[in-house]
């Protein structure tokens, strides 16, 4: 199964697809702007990934349904033929085991009003690094959780999705990801023990770092010349996004409300 590697002029994205499967706008923002790879790169392979639950039609239906929750959406979105595009979205899994031997003050009753104390404290934690130049942190961080536990070897027969080229090297997920550990285990040792005040120094063991492909079905659409980006977890129907407003019917209700507090005000008046 030949692919290729498109790189989108507007936002960055890039995207490792089937030639068959060739997409006339980037699935990220909908721009046209996209140029093929003139170089032979190595696109590395991934370790596991996330199977789909939730298909296109159901994404789609789910989409609709927050669309016309509100009246005041636009008719020609309500209307609208969108297509949702399945994208595996690359992120790292990074599982360690971390020592950290931490000093601190708690509230005690002595003259000062404080204590010292320290120790030793031991944990093994997860974390799961973002790889997608397109999709921002805060984004995943909104569609999580990804339901891991069912991540299955990956095989490149097993799906047709597109699958998002990483922007982030294992080492700099490592770099990551460990700051994430030693901030959190400090602040953990610090609930734990009541610390109101501390310092640490932490040993990290990474155990296992791998590269993983999580699916989500995006709809990139450009509404008055302006991009708006559905996202929707593929494995949960969780959606996040933004869409807009009708202007028109935001200000007749604008207006009426005027109109009906100035008849309200020109009642009493005359009362």
């Amino acid at each position: 199964m030949e692919r290729r590697i498109l790189t989108c002029g507007s936002c960055g994205g890039r995207i490792s697809f089937r030639i068959e499967d060739a997409a006339a706008a980037c699935v990220f923002c909908g721009a046209p702007s996209l140029t093929p790879s003139t170089s032979e790169e190595q696109v590395p392979d991934p370790e596991r990934h996330v199977p789909l639950m939730v298909d296109t039609d159901a994404a789609t239906a789910i989409f609709h349904e927050r669309a016309q929750a509100s009246w005041f959406r636009p008719r020609a979105l309500l209307d609208a033929t969108l297509e949702l595009r399945t994208v595996m979205l690359p992120a790292w899994y990074v599982h360690c085991d971390i020592e950290t031997h931490y000093a601190g003050l708690v509230y005690a009753r002595s003259p000062s009003g404080k204590a010292p104390r320290a120790g030793v404290e031991r944990a093994s934690l997860d974390h799961l690094v973002p790889a997608s130049g397109a999709i921002s942190s805060a984004e995943l961080n909104e569609l999580r959780p990804f339901d891991l536990d069912h991540a299955t070897a990956w095989e490149p027969s097993v799906t047709s999705a597109r699958m998002e080229i990483p922007g982030c090297t294992e080492s700099k997920a490592r770099a990551v990801a460990s700051e994430v550990f030693r901030a959190h285990h400090l602040q953990s040792i610090n609930n734990q023990h009541s610390l109101f005040k501390s310092e640490g120094s932490s040993v990290i063991s990474t155990r296992r770092c791998e590269l993983m492909l999580l699916p989500v079905h995006i709809c990139a659409v450009r509404f008055r010349d302006q991009p708006w980006r559905v996202l929707v977890n593929a494995r949960t129907g969780e959606l996040i996004g933004t869409l807009p407003w009708d202007r028109v019917k935001i200000s007749a209700v604008a207006l009426a409300a005027i109109l009906l507090t100035l008849g309200i005000w020109i009642f009493m008046i005359g009362a």
